[in-house]
């Protein structure tokens, strides 16, 4: 087996796919994710613009073990102005989950905080990987008379992108990670060139940042830009760790809020 394709069977069954139902009741793809162990309680993390399609009347679901389990829960989302009042977007939503919730999700299916780097991205000896199962690749994937779900998954690996890429997309190596990324460049596993699907479905995804002898989460997957600037972009996941660190110890004193 290829090294790469190592890397992928261990990783994929720690990544989740975000689901909503169409008006039909068959579960469409809307997203990704992951759900982190923390003091016995688990957070599920994705993009905030993939939590706004949830709403009373249509509720989202993420695969569980053996069937889908639905994304119930305390929802934390960042201020979206800092101390110095400027304008802070930061597309991430941490979502406590619901204990009855908490229950049905296999252990197995979690990362630790010690899954999560610390380090800023040193980008002269760090790979990275991305996975998840694209929106459009998976039209046909859910049966609606077996209520099976046999999905099309899609990994890509790739490198940090320049000072000026960062610069071009208005994203701070502070607190975002900017990979480059080139559609009608991307290859196979098996190094065969190929035009890559579409990214949509992949917001949320886990950034696994690999190193010779570790491999860590060092961000989520937020944004694609294909056009000219050909990259990607994701939050650094420390947003992530140090608002769960804070939840769990000091849970009236949060480094987030509840999104109202």
């Amino acid at each position: 087996m290829h090294p790469q394709e190592e890397v992928v069977e261990q990783l994929a069954p720690l990544v989740r796919t975000v689901f909503k139902p169409n008006s039909k009741r068959i579960p469409v793809f809307v997203g990704s994710g992951f759900v982190i162990l923390s003091d016995q309680k688990m957070f599920f993390v994705t993009a905030t613009h993939v939590m706004n399609l949830l709403s009373d009347s249509s509720p989202l679901f993420f695969d569980g073990n053996t069937k889908l389990l639905q994304l119930a829960g305390v929802e934390h989302v960042w201020p979206k102005k800092d101390n110095n009042g400027k304008h802070n977007e930061v597309d991430l939503s941490l979502i406590e989950l619901e204990e009855q919730i908490s229950k049905k999700v296999e252990k197995s299916m979690c990362v630790n905080l010690d899954n999560l780097t610390t380090d800023e991205v040193s980008g002269e000896s760090a790979f990275f990987l991305v996975m998840g199962n694209p929106e459009k690749s998976n039209k046909n994937s859910v049966s609606s008379t077996t209520n099976s779900i046999e999905s099309n998954h899609y990994s890509l690996f790739s490198v940090e992108a320049s000072g000026d890429s960062y610069n071009s997309v208005g994203a701070n190596p502070k607190s975002h990670i900017v990979l480059s990324w080139d559609k009608k460049k991307a290859q196979s596993l098996e190094g065969v060139k190929r035009t890559a699907p579409d990214l949509n479905g992949l917001s949320g995804a886990p950034i696994w940042m690999l190193l010779q002898d570790e491999v860590t989460i060092a961000g989520v997957l937020t944004e694609c830009h294909a056009g000219t600037k050909k990259v990607i972009v994701g939050h650094r996941i420390s947003y992530i760790s140090n608002a769960i660190k804070t939840l769990t110890k000091r849970p009236s004193s949060c480094l987030v809020q509840d999104d109202a």
